[in-house]
């Protein structure tokens, strides 16, 4: 039920996009309520920094931290029948008084796969590498390794993001990635809160 209001919020920050790691549980099978659950705390944040614009009051010293949620769909449209997996964000700041560095990670996946419909957890992880900023915008890297029940395939992609709100009070990120097994792009979108 939270699927088409996300998605269409995460499609805003995807069209930007173009142009530390933990192991998953063994146990892959899972339930479509705990997905929805992660979709609602999504939701939650997307609600609440909607109609924010890009911070003009960037911090000038200091680390912050930043939580969050990334979804992952097909097309850079977001259509609710595309999508196919939810992670946890988690990213630190560095601010100084020209700019400052951002990396962070994505874990805990949950996917739907096209063959049976059941939840799995992913095993594995995304690094979001390290990159400069200047002004409130910032351009990065990701690339992992994730787990599923037929194994292993590593991931890259580009991430553009932007933070938002009071003092750089949120983060919303594009993601465009590529499978390099099946050499399969995707797409995805962050919305990501200060702690």
């Amino acid at each position: 039920m939270y699927h088409k209001t996300f998605l269409s919020f995460l499609a805003i920050a995807t069209l930007s996009a173009c142009g530390g790691s933990s192991t998953g549980s063994a146990s892959f099978e899972t339930s479509e309520q705990a997905f929805d659950e992660r979709l609602a705390n999504a939701q939650a944040l997307v609600d609440k920094y909607e109609d924010a614009s890009a911070t003009i009051d960037m911090p000038t010293s200091g680390t912050a931290s930043y939580t969050g949620f990334a979804a992952f769909a097909e097309t850079e449209d977001f259509e609710e029948e595309d999508v196919f997996a939810i992670a946890d964000v988690s990213m630190t700041a560095n601010f100084t008084a020209t700019g400052g560095s951002i990396s962070g990670s994505m874990t805990n996946f949950l996917a739907f796969p096209e063959d049976n419909g059941a939840v799995e957890s992913i095993g594995g992880s995304l690094a979001i590498a390290n990159a400069n900023f200047t002004g409130s915008t910032f351009s990065t890297t990701v690339s992992g390794t994730l787990t599923d029940p037929e194994g292993s395939v590593t991931f890259t992609g580009n991430m553009t993001g932007q933070f938002v709100g009071s003092a750089g009070g949120a983060i919303k990120a594009g993601l465009e990635m590529l499978d390099t097994e099946d050499n399969y792009n995707f797409y995805g979108g962050i919305i990501a809160e200060k702690n």
